[in-house]
């Protein structure tokens, strides 16, 4: 054995030194779509819902207020929302495009639209317009403003559609939506749930 200790040193050396080689070109990936064929149907449906709807995957938010526990966000914060969700679109979080955002704030622009044509747009103006919109908005026979808020809004619902990936890259994107929200608001605080922050 000693007569081969060399030979077996060296061949340790060599072997460890491929295997260090290997190992810096090892890329960790976690997208489970891929583990179904091309041709299987949930990869097709994918690449369907890919193709039409730009994004299959559905970041769920909740924003509540971080400086009066319990007390309804008001209009100066739905503002800061507004410019939150604004500043994600043109500027995606990690690269990964937004192409939808569903948002009581969103409803409540359609409804200044719809009842103030001249403003078009917007949030509504004042706190009384924005009492009245959510009184006409509770009248919806689809009931879209309580999957949006709660009923004192004390806290509203976000969801931001964006496109499949490797799931180990979306805890980047959910890091870069909370940096993104902390820096275009005050006294509000941000909570991920969803399927997209249960996955990392």
């Amino acid at each position: 054995l000693e007569r081969y200790a060399l030979h077996i040193t060296l061949a340790g050396i060599l072997t460890l030194c491929v295997g260090l080689f290997y190992a810096n070109k090892l890329q960790f990936s976690l997208n489970m779509l891929e583990w179904f064929h091309a041709s299987h149907p949930v990869r097709m449906a994918n690449t369907q819902i890919e193709q039409h709807m730009s994004g299959s995957m559905q970041v769920e938010l909740v924003v509540r207020r971080s400086d009066l526990d319990g007390e309804p966000l008001e209009l100066v914060q739905l503002a800061e929302i507004d410019a939150w969700l604004d500043a994600l679109i043109s500027a995606p979080p990690a690269n990964v495009p937004i192409s939808s955002v569903v948002s009581v704030v969103g409803l409540l622009k359609e409804a200044t639209a719809v009842l103030q044509p001249e403003v078009g747009y917007q949030l509504p103006s004042s706190p009384e317009l924005l009492a009245q919109e959510l009184l006409l908005l509770q009248f919806d026979s689809n009931n879209s403003l309580a999957k949006l808020m709660d009923n004192a809004m004390r806290e509203v619902r976000i969801t931001l559609a964006i496109p499949w990936q490797d799931s180990l890259q979306y805890n980047h994107v959910l890091k870069e939506i909370s940096h993104s929200f902390y820096q275009h608001t005050q006294h509000l605080q941000l909570q991920q749930t969803g399927m997209a922050t249960l996955s990392n």
